[in-house]
């Protein structure tokens, strides 16, 4: 049976929102059989939507200190098992949950299941939320990071040394991110495992300002951050996916943002598996249980003086068992640290497969950097005018997005080295745009107006004034500050391209 997932929640013992009762919790699991189809009158199987029996095993354990109430959903699938094992605890103070998916197949086969965060728990962590995993609070929604004083919170729950779960973080580049919902949708899908955070663009430069962009999630990206950030950690182990890099060779968004949540289930729920504790009240309980009933069975025994000699060697017998359990439960993990250790190690092999590489280098943070960026990368490819930087100066820092600024130079360089080889097969705009980069030409209108035309006209790379037409369209139908145009032509003196404007709408 591989262990596919774990949750492990606690939460107060309390009736109001504060906290949370066993008792409302077994309901919501009694809601949640009901809902996968037809349960049976006495709890021990329900007829799946699909005409499928899932078994249910039902155990229910008591002590002076508190009860324990396990129960596992056993689904037959057309190649093996899926199932759902869960434990509910409540002592005085405490209530505790345990969730843990497994499969398994019926052939010497791997088993492959996209694991989904259960309903029950997402309903369980609906807002207000109590639980908390191991001190961290968890949620099933997403947590809104604005202004400058959002930054400061985002930074103060990342370097936290005591948070137990990753972080997804998502750029809300003013409005607009990978897709629409994908920001509630992780948070379903990792609820209990991760804390999804939106960041505002003020957030995202805070974070940068403070800690550094290399440090940062901006311009729409989406960031996984590892607990435990200690100084001097490498930024690298925590991956970070740019628009680019999430778009690339997707038809649309839909089809992207399913496949980074794919990704992040895969990678999150993937390492709860190993990593994954159970709350410390279950196990106590467990031993309380099993020790306040071999007491009972003793005094049973020793009321008649015939047995009493027999049940004393049976009740030090018993209670040495129990000890060896004990020793057996601490050993067990201490096999599972390992087990993370080995995990993380084993993660870091894999991240070098993955489905969706994370970006190896740190995007550019401003348009400034992204043109400094290229001034040094592409420079036996592009030329770059004198007006480029003033340019730069009429736009927001932030506007393109700065790494879409960086993309469509780096589209310009491959549209270069194609023109020195030859005809390209199609007019400059069409090639561009078949590679991702939206390009255009100007308007009859345009060219036929003088103004127009000394709007247009910088630099050449080499003292001389031109007329730029061909422009490359980053950002569209937005602000006029973060509308960005790159205006460019391919010099065949130079055999490179000249980029004579980078900068707003002219």
């Amino acid at each position: 049976m591989r262990q596919l997932a774990s949750y492990s929640l606690e939460a107060p013992a309390s009736d109001d929102l504060s906290g949370a009762r066993a008792a409302g919790v077994i309901d919501r699991i009694e809601s949640w059989l009901r809902s996968k189809g037809s349960l049976a009158d006495d709890g021990q199987s329900v007829v799946l939507s699909d005409g499928r029996v899932a078994r249910i095993d039902r155990v229910v354990l008591k002590s002076s200190r508190g009860q324990i109430t396990e129960l596992v959903v056993t689904e037959p699938r057309a190649d093996g098992w899926f199932r759902t094992a869960i434990a509910v605890a409540e002592s005085a103070g405490t209530v505790a949950i345990s969730v843990g998916l497994s499969a398994a197949a019926t052939a010497l086969a791997p088993v492959y299941v996209d694991v989904r965060c259960p309903r029950l728990v997402r309903d369980l962590l609906s807002p207000p939320s109590a639980w908390h995993y191991q001190g961290t609070p968890v949620a099933s929604s997403p947590i809104d990071y604005k202004g400058e004083a959002g930054g400061d919170g985002f930074i103060a729950l990342a370097r936290d040394s005591a948070r137990s779960v990753p972080i997804v973080a998502v750029s809300d580049e003013y409005g607009s991110v990978l897709h629409p919902g994908i920001v509630e949708h992780l948070a379903g899908d990792l609820a209990g495992l991760a804390v999804v955070a939106r960041l505002d663009p003020q957030a995202s430069w805070r974070v940068t300002r403070r800690k550094g962009k290399e440090w940062s999630c901006y311009s729409g990206a989406i960031r996984l951050f590892w607990p435990q950030i200690a100084d001097g950690d490498s930024p690298y182990r925590h991956p970070l996916w740019t628009p680019t890099r999430l778009l690339g060779s997707m038809p649309d968004t839909e089809t992207a943002a399913e496949r980074i949540r794919r990704e992040l289930r895969r990678r999150i729920l993937g390492q709860s598996a190993f990593a994954v504790s159970d709350p410390p009240l279950l196990p106590t309980l467990h031993r309380a249980a099993r020790e306040e009933e071999l007491s009972a069975l003793r005094a049973k025994a020793t009321a008649d003086a015939d047995y009493k000699a027999l049940a004393e060697e049976y009740f030090e017998a018993a209670t040495k068992a129990n000890e060896i359990i004990a020793e057996r439960d601490d050993e067990i993990e201490e096999l599972r640290a390992k087990v993370r250790g080995l995990q993380y190690a084993l993660q870091s092999k894999r991240e070098e497969h993955e489905e969706i590489e994370p970006d190896t280098e740190t995007p550019p943070s401003t348009v400034e950097d992204a043109v400094l960026i290229a001034m040094e990368e592409l420079s036996d490819d592009l030329v770059f005018g004198g007006a480029v930087t003033d340019g730069i100066s009429t736009v927001a820092q932030d506007a393109g997005p700065p790494a879409k600024v960086l993309s469509y130079l780096r589209v310009l360089r491959d549209f270069t080295r194609a023109r020195r080889k030859g005809a390209l097969g199609a007019t400059a705009v069409k090639w561009l745009q078949d590679r991702g980069a939206i390009a255009s030409a100007e308007s009859e209108t345009v060219r036929n107006s003088a103004k127009e035309q000394q709007a247009r006209t910088w630099d050449y790379g080499n003292g001389e004034r031109h007329t730029f037409d061909l422009h490359l369209k980053p950002s569209d139908a937005t602000a006029p500050d973060r509308c960005v145009r790159i205006y460019f032509e391919y010099d065949e003196t130079r055999q490179k391209t000249v980029v004579g404007w980078i900068g707003r709408h002219p």
